[in-house]
């Protein structure tokens, strides 16, 4: 992706190729490969988009990474989203939401700054499937790449 997506895109289209204007993003476990790219590939990707995100593989690893090595987030900027229908239910919540609030909570701990360095959308009604991300599309394109 980094080594020959990006450099054919970036030779054959007129973009912007520095990383704040370069995003990746996915849902499910493209939304946790999306969030690796970025804390790998911080002179790449700038703009992240993680979409349901499948925080509990290997064991909730991306969280206890993030715990480890933050300095990527300096220069990336995140949206977060999951629907309030994913995921089993533990303790009278949803595992999925509940790794996505400590997520949002982490970044927020680490001085990203809600609003303007991520953001964390949660929808209530949403579930696993394309219905639900097209539904949350549109914000966070419009997160992403504000009107300048």
């Amino acid at each position: 992706l980094s080594e020959e997506v990006k450099p054919f895109i970036d030779t054959v289209y007129r973009t912007l190729p520095g990383p704040s204007d370069t995003a990746v993003g996915g849902s499910s476990m493209g939304g946790l490969s999306s969030l690796e790219l970025c804390r790998r590939l911080p002179g790449t990707f700038g703009l992240c988009a993680a979409m349901s995100p499948s925080l509990w593989w290997e064991d909730a690893g991306f969280l206890r990474s993030l715990g480890r090595d933050s300095s990527w987030l300096e220069s990336c900027r995140i949206w977060l989203d999951m629907g309030g229908r994913e995921g089993a239910t533990r303790g009278g919540q949803r595992a999925n939401v509940r790794r996505a609030r400590v997520l949002a909570r982490m970044l927020s701990r680490l001085g990203r700054e809600a609003g303007r360095d991520f953001c964390y959308c949660e929808d209530p009604v949403g579930g696993h499937d394309e219905a639900a991300w097209g539904y949350r599309f549109d914000p966070m394109l419009r997160f992403l790449f504000p009107p300048q």
